[in-house]
C-alpha cells in the first residue's frame, strides 16, 4: 500500500492568536484522530503553531479529517478554517518544513532555539501515544539531524533567542530603565526559565515566581535568585510589581481580570505592563480595559522579534541551503521501502528451500547426535544468507532510482514471488497548499 508523507498547520503567518489557542492539540488526542485515514500521526504545538504530521495511504482524506478534527476542535466548520491552515505533501516538503521549523526559520523569532527542543519534546510524546510508526520516526530522525548540522555549522543558533527573550525584551522598550524593578513571573517550565534568566541579566532587583506546582516554583526560584509564591498570592505580589509575565501549559484563563482589578487598586495608580506569551492565553482578554493596565500576547511581540533579523538572516541562508541538502536522503529511504515486501518475500522463500533441504540431507544421512543435526541446519541456513546478501542489496539500490520500482517488479515476477503491495511512495515530488487540498498528490 502506498503511503504519503503529510503536514497540515496554521501558525502566526496564517491565523489569529484567538484561533491558534483553540485549536492546540495534545498528544493524549491522538488517538483519538487516529483512523484508517491517518494510521501514523504526531502533533507539535508551540505558542505559535498546532501541526500535524501524518503518513496516510490517501493525502485528501487525511488532509479532509485532520482539518475536520482542527475545525471541531476551534468551534468551527472545515470551510472556516481552511483559509487559515497549511498543508505540505511528499517527502520533500513536508521535510523541509518540519526542518525549518526546527532550525527557528518559521518561528516569531527568527533563528529561535528553543523549538528544537519543543520538536524533540512533540515527537518523543507522540510515540509514546502509540500513533508514530516507522514513516513518522524516519521523518523526524531526519529533521532532528539536519537541526544539529544547522546549529554546529552556522551561527544562526549562536546567539540563542526566543519569545521568552522578546517577552522581556519587550518590557525593556514599555518600561524603560529595569534597574531594581520588580516582575512577577506566571510560569515555571523551559520558557518561564528562559524569561526568569533574561530578567535578571536585565536587572530587575526582584522576582517572584508563581506556579500551579508549589515545588517547580521553589525550584526555578532557586535557581534564578528569586523567590516562590503560590497562586493566591498573585494578587498581593501584583500590588508591588512593573511587569506581569505569564507562560503556563493550562488549557484555558489562569489570570483572571478581577484579580487584576483587585490588585491594581492597590497600587496608587502606578501602570503595570502584563505580557502574555501562552498559548492558549494564561489573562483574561478583559484586562486590557482596567486603567493602569497594558495588556499584550505574543502576537504583540512581532516588533521586538524583528530586531537583529537582518544578522540572522544571513545565517538562515546557510541553514536553507544545508536543509535542502538532506532533502534527498529522507526521499532515498522512502523510495528503498518498496523493495521491502519483495525482500521478505525472497528472505522467506530461501528459508523454506533451506529448511526443505536440510530436512532432506538429515534423512539420507540416518542416525546423528542432536549438535550434528543443529550443524546441517545452520550450514543450509548459512549458505542460504549469504546468497541473499547481494540480491538485497542490489533491490534496496534498484528501488531508490527512478523508475527502479517496475525492476523491482520484474525481479519479484523471475523468482515467482507473490507480491502485492509492491509501490514506490508517492508524491516524491511533493506539493504544498494553502487553504484547501487541490487533489490527491501524484501517484508512483
Amino acid at each position: 500500500m502506498a503511503v504519503h508523507l503529510i503536514a497540515v498547520g496554521l501558525d502566526q503567518h496564517t491565523a489569529a492568536l484567538s484561533l491558534r489557542e483553540r485549536c492546540v492539540v495534545g498528544a493524549d488526542e491522538l488517538p483519538a484522530l487516529a483512523a484508517p485515514e491517518v494510521p501514523e500521526t504526531a502533533v507539535l504545538c508551540t505558542c505559535n503553531r498546532t501541526e500535524i504530521y501524518s503518513a496516510a495511504p490517501d493525502p485528501a482524506l487525511a488532509v479532509g479529517r485532520i482539518c475536520a478534527y482542527l475545525a471541531r476542535r476551534a468551534g468551527t466548520t472545515p470551510e472556516e478554517l481552511r483559509p487559515h491552515v497549511y498543508c505540505h505533501v511528499g517527502p520533500a516538503d513536508v521535510l523541509r518544513h518540519l526542518c525549518r521549523v526546527t532550525c527557528g526559520l518559521e518561528s516569531l523569532v527568527l533563528g529561535e532555539t528553543q523549538v528544537l527542543g519543543q520538536v524533540k519534546d512533540a515527537y518523543l510524546r507522540s510515540a509514546e501515544a502509540g500513533t508514530v510508526g516507522k514513516y513518522l520516526h524516519a521523518l523526524f530522525h531526519h529533521a532532528l539531524a539536519c537541526a544539529k548540522r544547522v546549529h554546529t555549522e552556522t551561527g544562526l543558533g549562536s546567539s540563542p533567542v526566543s519569545v521568552g527573550a522578546a517577552a522581556v525584551d519587550f518590557a525593556r522598550q514599555a518600561l524603560g530603565v529595569l534597574d531594581g524593578r520588580s516582575a512577577v513571573l506566571f510560569g515555571a517550565g523551559e520558557t518561564a526559565e528562559t524569561v526568569a534568566r533574561r530578567l535578571r541579566e536585565a536587572g530587575f532587583g526582584r522576582i517572584d515566581v508563581i506556579n500551579r506546582n508549589s515545588g517547580r516554583a521553589a525550584d526555578l526560584a532557586a535557581r534564578v535568585g528569586g523567590t516562590a509564591w503560590r497562586v493566591p498570592d498573585l494578587e498581593e505580589r501584583l500590588a508591588h510589581a512593573d511587569v506581569l509575565i505569564t507562560s503556563t501549559a493550562a488549557p484555558s484563563v489562569v489570570v483572571s481580570a478581577e484579580a487584576v482589578r483587585r490588585a491594581t487598586a492597590g497600587r496608587g495608580g502606578r501602570p503595570l505592563l502584563v505580557v502574555d506569551i501562552a498559548v492558549p492565553r494564561d489573562v483574561d482578554p478583559e484586562v486590557a480595559g482596567i486603567p493602569g493596565v497594558r495588556l499584550c500576547n505574543v502576537d504583540d511581540l512581532e516588533g521586538v522579534a524583528a530586531s537583529g533579523r537582518q544578522e540572522r538572516a544571513r545565517e538562515a541562508a546557510a541553514a536553507t541551503a544545508i536543509i535542502e541538502g538532506c532533502l534527498g536522503d529522507l526521499s532515498d529511504w522512502l523510495q528503498s521501502q518498496g523493495a521491502v515486501p519483495v525482500i521478505r518475500a525472497l528472505r522467506a522463500r530461501f528459508e523454506s528451500v533451506a529448511e526443505t533441504e536440510a530436512e532432506r540431507m538429515l534423512r539420507r544421512l540416518g542416525s546423528l547426535q542432536p549438535r550434528e543435526r543443529e550443524l546441517v541446519r545452520q550450514l543450509a541456513f548459512s549458505v542460504a544468507k549469504k546468497l541473499l546478501d547481494e540480491p538485497v542489496r542490489r533491490l534496496r539500490d534498484l528501488a531508490g532510482t527512478p523508475g527502479g520500482h517496475d525492476s523491482v517488479r520484474a525481479f519479484a515476477e523471475a523468482f515467482g514471488l507473490d507480491v502485492t503491495d509492491v509501490a514506490a511512495l508517492p508524491g516524491v515530488a511533493g506539493g504544498a497548499c494553502r487553504g484547501a487540498v487541490a487533489g490527491r498528490a501524484s501517484g508512483d
